[in-house]
């Protein structure tokens, strides 16, 4: 389920955000071996200042073997036109559990906290004492292509892992604003490209394989989408497609990959495009 979190991104508000121009909302379904679980709305905001704001809303329900799933999620960033991820908020409910963080930029580093509550509205002071505050790290792997965000928490543990602290230099893109930096770089993406996800806190480093333009079918409409495949060492290679809508804007139109050997796909609605 991890990787569908990834691929399909999660939760949560800020209180203070600049004027907005402009506002498009896309809708899209969330399959599992052909098997709709889920869907997730991408609201798109474009900011005054010609940066974006994004904010997506996740719900996946469904019952199996293992039980029954309903998990809620809102994960909301804010970027400049440069591309800069500015801040980040993540909220995820699943079932009667909350989780959430938030990530700042704070000059050149990132400053990052989170939290378990009961309820929105709780915090649960059994987990209080695991809430982390201080400068966003990540841990410098000896082999790999993934770095993993280290304790947020600065600890003088001797024997706590060596970590870099996260900077805004340490990434080219979050995954949610993969889109956005598409249209940045006149709709071109790099042959490496080091990926933020901020909803599991990981970079991922991409190696992208331009595929091509493929038309994908939205209803009774076409839609000419650019396919890339995102190759990561040590994981199943995450399929992208991405648009131009016709108010000049990208946007996903699809993303697939496999999760414990099963297919995911995240695929817009007919009439979205």
């Amino acid at each position: 389920m991890q990787k569908i979190l990834q691929a399909i991104l999660a939760l949560a508000l800020f209180s203070m955000c600049p004027p907005v121009m402009a506002q498009t909302l896309k809708h899209y379904d969330l399959l599992l071996d052909d098997k709709k679980i889920g869907g997730v709305t991408m609201k798109t905001d474009d900011l005054a200042q010609g940066g974006r704001k994004v904010t997506q809303f996740l719900r996946i329900k469904t019952g199996g073997f293992w039980g029954k799933i309903d998990i809620r999620g809102t994960l909301e960033e804010r970027i400049s036109a440069s591309g800069q991820l500015l801040e980040a908020s993540n909220e995820l409910k699943e079932n009667k559990k909350v989780f959430w963080s938030k990530l700042q930029l704070s000059g050149e580093e990132y400053l990052s906290f989170r939290s378990q509550m009961k309820d929105k509205g709780e915090k649960d002071m059994d987990e209080l004492k695991d809430l982390a505050t201080g400068v966003a790290t990540f841990l410098v792997p000896e082999v790999g292509d993934v770095i993993e965000i280290g304790t947020l928490l600065l600890s003088d543990d001797k024997n706590s892992p060596r970590n870099d602290r996260l900077t805004a230099s340490s990434f080219d893109t979050s995954l949610v604003g993969l889109p956005f930096y598409w249209q940045r770089n006149a709709f071109r993406l790099p042959g490496n490209l080091r990926i933020f996800d901020t909803q599991d806190m990981v970079i991922l480093m991409a190696k992208v394989e331009d595929l091509g333009t493929e038309h994908l079918v939205s209803g009774t409409k076409q839609i000419p989408a650019r396919h890339y495949r995102l190759k990561v060492k040590g994981t199943d290679p995450i399929d992208v497609w991405l648009f131009r809508s016709a108010d000049g804007h990208a946007y996903f139109a699809k993303l697939t990959g496999k999760e414990d050997g099963s297919l995911f796909q995240v695929c817009l609605q007919a009439g979205q495009q």
